[in-house]
C-alpha cells in the first residue's frame, strides 16, 4: 500500500537515521493513501510524530473527494494536533467527539507515539503507550474513500481548528494501518519497536533507566534515573494536570488518594510512569 508523496521532505527519524521519516511543511504537503483504506468497521492507525511549539495540523484524515477538489461534503480529521497543542483523536462515530481525554501538550518538539484502535463496539486512544481515552464504536461513511497523511479538512465542526484544510507542520514516522482492533499488548509492542537500521540479527532498544519509589507513595515520591530531568508533570487518569515539579524528589502529600500518571521530560526523551498515592 504505497503512498503518493506531495511536497514532503525526507528527514531524520526518531532513531537518528537520515531520510527515514518525512517532514511536512504546514502548507499543502501530504501523502495520499490508496482509496478505501480507512472506511472499515474495524481499524487501527499507529504513528510517531513530532512538532514544535505552535505546530498544528492533521496527522491523518479522510474525505469524500480528492484533496483540494470541489464537492467536499463529508470528512473526518481522525488524528490532529489542535491549535491549543492537545491531540484530537477519533474515528467517525456520528459526532465530532474527542476520544482522547488527556490534556497532554504534544507540540513540545518531542517524539510522541499515538495509536487509535477501534471497531463497532468502541475505540481506544493511546499516547506514548498510555491509554488516554475510550469512546463509542466506529460508524463507516461509505463515500469517504480518499485518505491522506499530513493534511485533511477540519472545518469549524471540529474543535480548536482554523477551518478549511489543516496541514500538519512537523515530522511523521513509522505509520502502521491495520484492518482490526489491537489489544494493549500489541500497542506496547509497537511503542517499543527497535531501530530497524540497527545491524545484527536482533535489534535491541536500550531502555532508559527510570524508576519511581515508593509506589504506592504517601508523602514523598522519588525518581532514580541516569537521565537529566528537565520537567515533571503529574496528571490524573482523566488527563487533568495536578502538579508540576523539576527535581527528582518531591512531595505528593497534597494529592488525593488514587492513581496518577507521571510525565517526565528528560534529555533522553519522554517517560510516562503510573503510580498510586495512598495513605
Amino acid at each position: 500500500n504505497d503512498g503518493t508523496l506531495f511536497k514532503v521532505t525526507p528527514t531524520v527519524d526518531r532513531f537518528g537515521n537520515s531520510n527515514k521519516a518525512y517532514l511536512f511543511d504546514g502548507d499543502s504537503s501530504h501523502i495520499a493513501l490508496p482509496s478505501n483504506m480507512l472506511d472499515k468497521q474495524a481499524m487501527t492507525i499507529s504513528m510517531w510524530f513530532k512538532t514544535t511549539a505552535g505546530g498544528t495540523g492533521v496527522l491523518v484524515g479522510q474525505q469524500n473527494v480528492p484533496i483540494y477538489q470541489s464537492g467536499l461534503a463529508n470528512w473526518t480529521p481522525i488524528l490532529y494536533v489542535r491549535q491549543d497543542g492537545q491531540l484530537h483523536a477519533s474515528f467517525w462515530n456520528g459526532s465530532n467527539s474527542n476520544e482522547n481525554d488527556s490534556t497532554f501538550l504534544v507540540n513540545d518538539d518531542m517524539w510522541h507515539h499515538v495509536v487509535i484502535t477501534g471497531d463497532a463496539s468502541g475505540q481506544d486512544v493511546y499516547i506514548d503507550n498510555v491509554l488516554c481515552g475510550t469512546g463509542t464504536g466506529i460508524q463507516v461513511l461509505s463515500n469517504v474513500i480518499y485518505n491522506y497523511i499530513g493534511n485533511a479538512p477540519a472545518g469549524s465542526f471540529w474543535p480548536s481548528t482554523p477551518g478549511g484544510y489543516f496541514s500538519f507542520d512537523g515530522t511523521i514516522d513509522d505509520v502502521h494501518i491495520y484492518n482490526r482492533k489491537l489489544c494493549p499488548l500489541a500497542v506496547n509492542k509497537l511503542y517499543n519497536a527497535s531501530n530497524p537500521a540497527t545491524t545484527g540479527v536482533v535489534a535491541v532498544k536500550k531502555e532508559l533507566a527510570f524508576n519511581i519509589y515508593p509506589n504506592p507513595a504517601t508523602n514523598q515520591l522519588n525518581i532514580e534515573t541516569d537521565a537529566t530531568i528537565e520537567s515533571i508533570e503529574i496528571y490524573s487518569l482523566v488527563g487533568k494536570l495536578v502538579q508540576r515539579e523539576k527535581t527528582a524528589s518531591f512531595s505528593v502529600q497534597n494529592l488525593e488518594n488514587g492513581a496518577y500518571i507521571l510525565r517526565a521530560k528528560t534529555n533522553k526523551g519522554l517517560v510516562h510512569k503510573r503510580f498510586i498515592k495512598g495513605e
